[in-house]
């Protein structure tokens, strides 16, 4: 009844492209619920896309074109958040010491291979925030592009330090939330959001 009622809801006051994402988020979040989160890796690939679909379905909303650099970035960055928590889970579970953690298709000797994927992907966020600061030269949306280069090893620092919580065992909780509670991690937030308005 209430997914119906969205579903109206959203066709009645939403563009097609924003109706089509939400459509295409709902489809796959069922998938990952009842079948994709069990399988090796595609399930934080699947996560990853599911916040990607957020971007798209936000930006149609408000009819603003998404530039191809954002899901870039979004797709790496939510990538390397979601193989954190994956970490976290396997690492703190009590379960995995005995080998796959329950309804998932990870196992503890897959620990090491989570983190090197999860840090290629923080790699991967700053080189596509370097790389759009560089492709920035004359550009009406930004005052100072420079800054974006900034901003760089900004978001690598603060990838690097969720994982180093997650490898130290601090982390018990969503990355971002435990970020949240993290003094250090909010100040390089700070510094990340200063340095964005900085370029503005």
């Amino acid at each position: 009844m209430l997914l119906a009622f969205a579903t109206a809801l959203a066709v009645a006051v939403l563009p097609v492209a924003a109706v089509a994402a939400l459509a295409a988020y709902v489809a796959l979040a069922l998938g990952y619920s009842f079948l994709l989160k069990r399988w090796l890796a595609v399930d934080v690939a699947v996560l990853a896309i599911l916040y990607v679909l957020r971007v798209l379905a936000g930006g149609a909303a408000i009819g603003v074109e998404v530039s191809p650099w954002l899901l870039a970035l979004s797709f790496a960055l939510f990538a390397s958040l979601a193989l954190a928590k994956r970490y976290a889970e396997l690492a703190e579970s009590p379960h995995s010491a005995a080998g796959r953690l329950p309804g998932r298709g990870y196992e503890r000797r897959h620990l090491a291979r989570l983190r090197t994927a999860g840090l290629a992907c923080a790699v991967a966020s700053a080189l596509i925030i370097a790389l759009y600061a560089a492709s920035l030269a004359g550009s009406r949306y930004y005052s100072q592009p420079a800054w974006l280069y900034a901003l760089a090893p900004i978001v690598l620092a603060w990838l690097v330090r969720v994982w180093m919580r997650a490898g130290d065992g601090r982390m018990h909780d969503d990355p971002v939330v435990d970020s949240a509670t993290d003094p250090l991690g909010l100040a390089i937030v700070a510094g990340g959001i200063a340095t964005f308005v900085a370029a503005l």
